[in-house]
């Protein structure tokens, strides 16, 4: 079993800074993040698509990784919002927090586990159903 803290748990505002430090002063096996890639390709935390890219105000995932390397025994759950972030999440932990646990949700693509999963390290992929089960709300509300 593993223990996460989500976003904005306990009255935090989501995707800040403020959660990220709580989260990690509660001392769950790790915590979710939702993660986007701005224009100008940094990958920033926030949970809604902002349509311009520039995503102002919102935490960078160096900043987010940088808190929890000081924290070696809770892992991250990243939460892809954009797809093909897998190798550049991985990357930037990789780097900055190696001996932290490391989840990907989200759009994580089977595809990328298929042919380059070397690419992603020791990265737990965690799919949603919709990623790997074609059609798969529309079969679920059949009845299937």
């Amino acid at each position: 079993m593993l223990i996460t803290a989500h976003s904005g748990c306990d009255g935090t505002p989501d995707n800040s800074l403020d959660y990220v430090r709580y989260a990690l002063e509660l001392g769950p096996d790790a915590f979710e993040i939702d993660v986007h890639r701005r224009a100008d390709s940094v990958l920033v935390i926030n949970h809604d698509v902002d349509t311009t890219g520039a995503y102002p105000g919102c935490p960078t995932l160096h900043e987010v990784c940088a808190l929890d390397a000081e924290y070696t025994h809770i892992g991250l759950n990243y939460d892809l919002k954009d797809a093909g972030l897998e190798e550049a999440v991985c990357a930037l932990h990789a780097s900055l927090c190696p001996d932290n646990g490391i989840y990907l949700s989200g759009t994580v693509s089977p595809a990328i586990l298929k042919n380059n999963r070397s690419a992603l390290g020791h990265a737990v992929p965690l799919l949603n159903a919709e990623e790997v089960v074609d059609r798969f709300y529309p079969r679920m509300l059949e009845g299937e």
